[in-house]
């Protein structure tokens, strides 16, 4: 259950229309993992000019082991650098599973947790979905890089300090490759820094999947957290933001023809890949109504677009539930083009990203500018409205002539 006072209700409302001074809601929420029932509590902190009536970013930021979240807040400094970026700052506490284990955080017992606690912040707080950050100090940040692998469609960007990873959580396996800031003393005697999983082994994998990164190694520091390095990190997060401006985050590939240009001849094979990540605009599974289509000569270039660019193609085709094109018409697709069954692998599986691939061989009657398009129609297959965003893949030709040489 939310604790809530009169004082906690009326807050927001009055700063709506008045200059607010900084406020803390302690608060609590019940959430379920494993088929039992917890309740963990959480601090929200909104700075001074916060009003309410504008979405602001919130940083997540998660306790060391043993701390508390009471006990952070003070002691990280960031409700300073809250007041001075404005911004909100969230501080979870360590549930424990079980009344044995030590408070500290563990994954993925407390990255349910998280999800709660974000969704009950969104419901009450006016908080920017894409600009959305989590930090944390030593077991605290080993859960922010867990988080970074399996929440990096909720979390745009993540920092950690006197941390580093956990095996079963690495960059490679995360559905985008968020950008991080990490910090790490050189003399930490808790999380040496030549350990297997401290930061520098982090910061490799990283390098190696190619998310953006910075290291900071501290000469003659140990296992602590410096509010003087807030500052850095806050600039960190304000330079990284989840895509927006689509109803889903989609990206579109199509392969280089066999002569490495966007020139495909008849009898080639043209490869489509695509990704779609509801998870960046709140969606719980890949929805349903995505469809692919085929867009004969379309007037709009890739990336995003609205239903009504689609429709002054020459033709729009979409693909029905065996991969086959039916011409769209009427409004309506017709019964034949039911949902695309979208494959799912790897990090895939669980729901939160959907990828595929296309291989179609290009007919020898079609000569044309072609493009991909990702379109969500209803859930009774009828198209969106004209206004509604969709996302085009690059423009390619299609000529039935032979490739030269061939």
């Amino acid at each position: 259950m939310r604790r809530l006072s009169v004082l906690a209700v009326l807050v927001p409302l009055l700063c709506a229309h008045h200059t607010c001074r900084a406020a803390t809601y302690d608060r609590s929420v019940d959430f379920v993992y494993g088929g039992m029932s917890y309740t963990g509590h959480y601090l929200v902190y909104t700075p001074a000019d916060y009003a309410g009536t504008a979405p602001v970013p919130a940083v997540f930021l998660y306790h060391g082991s043993l701390g508390s979240y009471t006990e952070f807040m003070v002691s990280s400094g960031y409700t300073t650098t809250a007041d001075a970026h404005n911004f909100i700052a969230v501080f979870p506490d360590a549930v424990k599973q079980y009344d044995y284990l030590p408070k500290t955080w563990y994954a993925p017992f407390h990255i349910a947790f998280t999800d709660q606690v974000l969704d009950r912040v969104k419901e009450e707080f006016n908080v920017d979905a894409n600009r959305t950050y989590c930090t944390g100090f030593s077991a605290g940040a080993f859960l922010c890089t867990a988080l970074a692998a399996d929440r990096s469609l909720v979390f745009a960007a993540f920092g950690e300090r006197s941390g580093g990873y956990r095996p079963e959580y690495i960059p490679v396996d995360a559905d985008r490759k968020i950008p991080g800031m990490l910090i790490h003393g050189e003399d930490d005697p808790v999380v040496p820094i030549n350990s297997p999983y401290s930061s520098p082994a982090y910061a490799e994998l990283l390098a190696a999947n190619g998310n953006y990164y910075i290291f900071h190694r501290l000469p003659g520091l140990g296992h602590t957290w410096r509010p003087e390095d807030n500052e850095g990190e806050w600039e960190f997060f304000a330079s990284h933001t989840l895509p927006s401006g689509k109803d889903h985050y989609v990206e579109l590939e199509v392969s280089p023809s066999s002569g490495g240009s966007s020139t495909f001849y008849a009898g080639e094979e043209l490869t489509l890949r695509w990704d779609v990540f509801p998870k960046a605009y709140g969606y719980r599974a890949v929805p349903e109504n995505v469809y692919l289509a085929f867009l004969v000569n379309p007037t709009a270039g890739s990336g995003p677009a609205t239903f009504s660019d689609l429709l002054r193609s020459d033709g729009i085709y979409i693909f029905d539930n065996k991969m086959q094109p039916v011409r769209y018409s009427s409004g309506t697709p017709g019964p034949t083009c039911r949902n695309v069954a979208f494959p799912l692998s790897g990090p895939a599986g669980n729901g939160t990203v959907c990828r595929g691939e296309l291989k179609l061989t290009v007919p020898a009657s079609l000569s044309c500018r072609g493009a991909f398009a990702a379109v969500f129609l209803d859930a009774k297959g009828r198209a969106p409205s004209t206004d509604k965003p969709v996302e085009i893949s690059p423009v390619f030709e299609v000529n039935n002539y032979q490739a030269p040489g061939r």
